[in-house]
């Protein structure tokens, strides 16, 4: 026979955090579980200031192994995202650098290291978020880097680009060139 329990928000089975509780409190107590912010450095203190049993009727244990799962796909995203910052930024590069044995054995070592460590789960999205930053921050230098580049070399020889000069002529005057 099924459990009921009688909460505020009604009377709903088991004490499931993902059936009881509403979705934009659950994000908020995920974040809480994943970051650990001062003051809630446990689960217990977690499960305590949103109130979960008198609430939703949410076991301690029932939360637990919700937390548990959560930090589970939590440190697996997070490998993830430190693996992704780990790689070339475009693609080309991507091919020849990870062909090289040498770096992808690296990438793998990293992984393995990563997964059987004992790093807690807000330590390694600590660790992914500065990665991911330092990689978003790479790639917009790369970029800025690129563009400048090609804008001076358009300055410097705008002859050796004729289809900008027709697009110029096109924009300022309204006129198509005629082809050659």
């Amino acid at each position: 026979m099924a459990r009921t329990t009688t909460t505020k928000h009604g009377s709903q089975p088991g004490g499931s955090m993902y059936r009881q509780v509403p979705a934009k409190m659950r994000r908020q107590i995920d974040s809480d579980i994943t970051t650990r912010p001062d003051g809630l450095t446990t689960l217990a203190a977690i499960y305590r200031k949103y109130r979960l049993q008198q609430d939703y009727g949410v076991g301690l244990a029932s939360f637990r192994s919700y937390a548990r799962r959560l930090e589970n796909l939590k440190r697996k995203e997070s490998i993830g995202r430190i693996t992704a910052s780990l790689c070339p930024p475009d693609k080309a590069a991507d091919q020849a650098v990870l062909q090289k044995r040498g770096h992808l054995l690296l990438i793998q070592r990293i992984v393995r290291i990563l997964e059987e460590s004992e790093l807690a789960t807000p330590e390694l999205c600590r660790i992914a978020q500065a990665y991911t930053a330092q990689r978003k921050l790479a790639l917009d230098v790369a970029k800025s880097e690129q563009s400048a580049s090609q804008q001076q070399a358009e300055k410097a020889h705008p002859a050796d680009a004729p289809e900008k000069i027709a697009q110029l002529v096109r924009d300022i005057y309204g006129v198509r060139l005629p082809e050659k």
